[in-house]
């Protein structure tokens, strides 16, 4: 007996009476529908809609996808696609895929630009791989098409720069504190307060977290307090964080141990914070004696000290105990990465940062690529993500070989792209700015590894062969101040990358006042040490009519130092008025403004490196005094070289106001800025400076350091 084929109808019914029970036999169904009607428009909408039931959104993308191109330009097509590609997208997240979920997403509002979640879902995607700025972009998307979604508006808030909070987004921040808030998850909304809100207000969202949410967003929330100068609030929550279960566990426990103001109000608070943060630091041994490292990250131990290097104290002793207290646990956690790698390649360095891009470092550094190149050593460039620019292009190209290395991959990957380099040297040009670098100095990466003074303060760590450093600019006996070996060098010890000085501006053109003395501060307000407060009064009180100015880069740093500041201008009766306020600029108008002043005051303890070169450059005069430490001292040594130290720049900070009205005499700027530029090349002449540096390098890669 012949058995009858179903005919099409009948295999088209079966499909979609089987989409109820049994989506998989529905797929099969029309698989053989298509093999040979490839056209056909019904099975292919069965094969989406299936896919999309039994959760095969590859087989449901792909159905729509050919509907798309079959019935070109229909909505309810377009739509299906996009439900496929933004499910597909959900399940990749879930998989711990955030950059194919994203461009799953992507895809998405490209086939359906109102998809009621694609674009909220690529905004978590975009946070999840730290890029704030694309996060934005796309709540702006999915606010534009669903602009009452409170948790997006709360969102939102969480993508945009602390700065940003400008006259035109607070109102619409004062709007969203005022809605209710039944439903939204207290997690987002305590991180964002964080950032924003009152200090009360967060301390209240916090204790309405049970320990899940802690765990989850508490090193966020405490770190966003600490950025904001909230310091025993950040405290606190690290401390209550780090009493939860999580992966972020340790690195809660060393931000409340290490986490201090990042302005400080007074010196006593200097002293007082450091003595707290030196005992707490050694109680993480009796707190953390049994900690799991079984699955610890680097990314655990991302901290550094960085704002130490400020107060103008000894930092020996905590870096020492800090670093070695990384160690220890990097000895547990990686104890394969103690030994330094085989070095099968005896000429080649690898020079590791973040900042090999358009910055001080770059600037400093950047020419270290040349002398190795010339001197024929292969250099391999490491540039860690998630910043690059056409300046890292440039460098990439100088060196033997460039590599950008994408964050995302995971610092542990890090370790084994460059262990398995087998270098015979690694150089970090600062250790402190990138908390994530720090604790590699912890392992070894190359058979031998140093640090130079991008930040000029020892690291602790002993497993570092050495410091490079500009030896015109350490005291006597300053390897006390060190626990690496010093290997000093001439000059700048670089071969310093000089802006071009543009055409001068009018002080108008600048907003500055005509006819009066101008005293420029253009460091960042985090490094000015509080007793650089009264030396700016007493200057403002020597010379009745000069103005001060000031570079408002870090809002949030501003009202906390003005209240700081104005302490000493009301001691003295000096009209708070008399301080000018710039914001940020390009290098260009920064040195215009520079050409524009008679006289810019260094700041104490912490000297100013690139920010002195810019002005002896634009012909400003630096007034400056001799610091404890290298970091310090780094304008004197640069006075010295300029002839200048002996022409009344360089004195005892508490003889300056008396100096000034001399110092602002025509003929003194006059002379000084002769002086300056009479000795400036000799200032920047780097060639005694790459013979000793290239001295040490073949030393340390012949093993003989």
């Amino acid at each position: 007996m012949t058995r009858s084929v179903p005919s099409y109808s009948q295999l088209i019914a079966d499909a979609k009476r089987a989409m109820v029970d049994s989506p998989q036999r529905a797929i099969e169904i029309v698989e053989g529908i298509l093999q040979q009607r490839p056209a056909d428009l019904d099975a292919w909408l069965v094969l989406g809609n299936a896919g999309l039931q039994m959760g095969d959104f590859d087989v449901a993308v792909r159905a729509f996808r050919r509907l798309g191109q079959l019935q070109p330009g229909l909505d309810s097509l377009r739509r299906g696609l996009s439900m496929a590609l933004n499910a597909r997208g959900a399940q990749r997240r879930k998989q711990g895929k955030e950059r194919d979920a994203l461009d799953d997403f992507s895809l998405a509002i490209e086939a359906f630009s109102a998809h009621p979640q694609a674009a909220f879902n690529a905004a978590l995607c975009a946070f999840a791989l730290d890029n704030r700025s694309e996060a934005h972009r796309w709540l702006d998307h999915h606010l534009a098409h669903h602009g009452g979604d409170l948790e997006a508006q709360w969102l939102w808030f969480d993508s945009i720069e602390t700065h940003e909070l400008d006259s035109v987004q607070s109102p619409r921040w004062q709007r969203l504190l005022l809605r209710p808030v039944e439903g939204l998850d207290i997690g987002l909304r305590t991180r964002v307060l964080a950032r924003f809100g009152e200090v009360d207000r967060v301390l209240d969202a916090w204790q309405a977290c049970d320990q899940s949410q802690r765990s989850r967003i508490g090193y966020a929330v405490g770190d966003h307090l600490r950025q904001r100068n909230a310091s025993e609030a950040a405290r606190s929550i690290f401390a209550s964080a780090a009493a939860c279960a999580g992966k972020q566990r340790v690195r809660a426990h060393l931000a409340a141990a290490l986490t201090m103001p990042l302005l400080p109000d007074s010196a006593a608070q200097i002293a007082a914070c450091r003595a707290t943060s030196f005992e707490a630091l050694h109680g993480l041994r009796d707190r953390l004696p049994n900690v799991d490292v079984a699955d610890f990250r680097l990314q655990d131990l991302a901290w550094s000290n960085f704002y130490l290097a400020y107060h103008g104290e000894d930092d020996l002793p905590m870096q020492r105990a800090y670093a070695q207290w990384l160690q220890d646990v990097a000895a547990r956690a990686w104890p394969r990465w103690q030994e330094a790698p085989q070095c099968t390649h005896p000429r080649r360095v690898v020079l590791l940062s973040s900042f090999w891009r358009d910055c001080t470092v770059g600037a400093y550094f950047a020419g270290w690529i040349d002398w190795l190149r010339d001197a024929g050593f292969e250099v391999l460039v490491y540039q860690l993500g998630p910043q690059r620019d056409g300046v890292t292009e440039q460098w990439f190209a100088r060196a033997s070989r460039g590599v950008f290395w994408d964050e995302s991959l995971g610092m542990e990957a890090l370790v084994e792209a460059i262990r398995g380099e087998q270098a015979a040297l690694l150089i970090y040009p600062e250790l402190g700015m990138d908390t994530r670098i720090f604790p590699l100095a912890a392992l070894r990466l190359a058979r031998r590894q140093v640090v130079a003074w991008g930040h000029p303060v020892t690291t602790g760590f002993t497993s570092l062969d050495g410091y490079f450093t500009c030896a015109e600019m350490e005291p006597e006996n300053a390897d006390m101040h060190y626990s690496e070996r010093l290997l000093g060098l001439p000059g700048l010890g670089v071969a310093y990358s000089r802006p071009p000085i543009p055409a001068a501006a009018t002080r108008e053109s600048l907003g500055l006042p005509e006819a009066v003395p101008l005293l420029l501060m253009p460091q960042s307000l985090f490094k000015v040490h509080p007793e650089m407060d009264d030396v700016m009064a007493d200057a403002l009180v020597a010379c009745p009519q000069a103005r001060l100015i000031l570079f408002d880069l870090l809002p949030r740093f501003r009202q906390p130092f003005e209240r700081r500041l104005h302490r000493s201008l009301s001691q003295r009766e000096v009209d708070p008025s008399r301080i000018i306020w710039l914001p940020g600029c390009d290098r260009a108008r920064y040195l215009q403004i520079n050409m524009a002043c008679d006289l810019m005051l260094d700041s104490l303890h912490f000297s100013g490196g690139n920010t002195s070169l810019d002005a002896l450059q634009a012909g400003l005069p630096v007034l400056s005094a001799e610091g404890r430490f290298m970091r310090g001292r780094q304008t004197a040594a640069m006075l010295r070289r300029l002839g200048l130290d002996s022409h009344g720049w360089l004195a005892p900070s508490d003889t300056w106001a008396s100096r000034l009205p001399e110092l602002l005499q025509a003929a003194c700027l006059h002379e000084a800025r002769g002086q300056a530029r009479l000795h400036l090349d000799d200032l920047f002449n780097a060639e005694s400076a790459r013979r000793a540096w290239l001295n040490w390098i073949e030393l340390l890669c012949e093993d003989c350091v």
